[in-house]
C-alpha cells in the first residue's frame, strides 16, 4: 500500500516546487523539491567550485529558516546541478531535495504546516536567486 504523499507549493513562477513524504503514516521526515533551468551569466574557471558553493548556501539558509520546533537541526540537502554541462547561453536543469525530520507529531496536510514550508521554500529561493552571481534562472529550457 502507497503511504507516500505529496503536495504542491506556491512559489516563484520561474520554479516548480512541492513537499511530500515517503511515509505519511509515520511521518518522521518531510521533503521539499524545487527545479528550474538556469544559465550562467559569465565564464568560470571551475563550475565545480560554483556548485558547491551554491549548494553550501542553500544548507546555510536551510538551517538559518528551520522551525526548530517543528524540525530537528539536522537536515540533508542534495542539489543537482551538473556542473561538467555548464556552458554560457545554454540552459541546464537544476533540481534540489531537502529532507528535514520531525521534531513532533506534525499533519502534513495542515494549512499551517504547508504554510510554513511554503514561506521556507520561497525564503531559500529569493535568497538563491538575488545573490546568484553566477545564474539566471528559467522556467523552461528554451
Amino acid at each position: 500500500m502507497k503511504t507516500g504523499k505529496k503536495i504542491p507549493l506556491n512559489v516563484d513562477s520561474k520554479f516548480k516546487s512541492h513537499f511530500g513524504t515517503v511515509d505519511s503514516k509515520n511521518l518522521k521526515s518531510i521533503y521539499i523539491q524545487f527545479s528550474t533551468w538556469v544559465e550562467p551569466i559569465n565564464e568560470s574557471s571551475c563550475w565545480d567550485c560554483v556548485v558547491k558553493s551554491f549548494e553550501k548556501s542553500i544548507k546555510t539558509n536551510v538551517n538559518k529558516y528551520l522551525d526548530l520546533k517543528k524540525f530537528k537541526p539536522k537536515t540533508i540537502v542534495d542539489l543537482d546541478l551538473r556542473s561538467s554541462g555548464i556552458e554560457t547561453n545554454k540552459r541546464s536543469f537544476l533540481k534540489c531535495e531537502i529532507t528535514l525530520f520531525t521534531n513532533t507529531d506534525l499533519n502534513l496536510k495542515s494549512p499551517l504546516l504547508i504554510g510554513d514550508l511554503n514561506e521556507m521554500t520561497n525564503k531559500l529561493i529569493d535568497c538563491e536567486k538575488h545573490k546568484s552571481e553566477h545564474f539566471n534562472f528559467f522556467s523552461t529550457k528554451s
